[in-house]
């Protein structure tokens, strides 16, 4: 990729120098867009796999605006969690299921996410049995 970068580089630099670039504007038939990003794109559904709020905790991480959770009209920002896979399938999505280590771990939709960074701290808040 580099090689292919350091070509069209070398291939368009010098009319670029000179002024002489030709510009070819964007067909807008061809082109499309996407709606802004709100703030409940970042709400965590405990439904979802661990893995894939896992990922959407990841993808939303600082310098971003944080994925997100809501408990008893209070708003929580998870920066930084891991998905464990060894808990009871049968138990209800969003429950806590222990709180050790200053970590608290919640049940998912599939397997269980472990929170390593949540602000503001809810640990004294919640108690194991307690919902997200």
């Amino acid at each position: 990729m580099t090689k292919t970068a350091i070509k069209q580089i070398n291939s368009f630099l010098p009319d670029l120098q000179n002024n002489c670039y030709r510009k070819i504007p964007q067909d807008n038939r061809l082109s499309n867009t996407w709606r802004k990003r709100r703030k409940i794109d970042g709400l965590i559904d405990w439904r979802m796999d661990a893995e894939n709020i896992r990922n959407l905790i990841r993808g939303l991480t600082k310098p971003y605006c944080g994925a997100s959770i809501l408990y008893e009209g209070n708003e929580y920002k998870i920066w930084e969690a891991e998905a464990v896979s060894d808990f009871f399938e049968n138990i209800e999505p969003g429950k806590v299921l222990e709180i050790k280590d200053e970590k608290i771990i919640v049940k998912c939709g599939k397997g269980a996410i472990k929170i390593l960074n949540i602000e503001p701290n809810i640990i004294q808040e919640i108690e194991v049995g307690f919902y997200l």
